[in-house]
């Protein structure tokens, strides 16, 4: 299929490594073959290393990455069908400003992100990732719904 002209070229893909969102990848993937865009994978974790299980046991940072570039390789490369993958971030800190910190300095042109509708008590107490990067970013957001 060839790629017709539109208004963005690099796209920010932030995935979350333990709940990973395949709609999510599989849009991304939709718009490389329509449109021929470049991807970048940003993965964040909010601090050094992550819950491996029970126990509360933390991985290392490189574990972190292996763990993570594993999952790139085995599971979203092959969702993606040939759009290109230019680069794969692992970051750490708050989600929302991570996402938009790479965002600018990228300069992307789209952030395509899951949100997973959460709403009521659940959603008061922990919001939602993908609200505070639309309200806080300077950039389209495009939110895919996560069933």
């Amino acid at each position: 299929m060839t790629a017709i002209q539109h208004p963005f070229s690099r796209v920010l893909l932030p995935l979350n490594a333990d709940q990973l969102s395949t709609s999510t990848v599989e849009y991304a993937a939709k718009l490389g073959e329509l449109y021929g865009v470049t991807l970048t994978l940003l993965f964040v974790h909010e601090f050094a290393g992550h819950n491996a299980g029970p126990g509360f046991a933390v991985e290392s940072t490189e574990q972190t990455a292996q763990r993570i570039n594993q999952l790139v390789e085995t599971e979203i490369i092959p969702l993606l069908g040939g759009t290109p993958v230019d680069q794969v971030l692992i970051r750490t800190g708050k989600p929302a400003d991570e996402i938009i910190t790479a965002a600018d300095e990228l300069d992307a042109d789209l952030v395509v992100m899951g949100t997973r509708g959460k709403t009521g008590l659940q959603h008061m107490i922990m919001g939602s990732v993908t609200e505070k990067v639309v309200h806080l970013i300077n950039r389209p957001v495009l939110a895919v719904p996560v069933r």
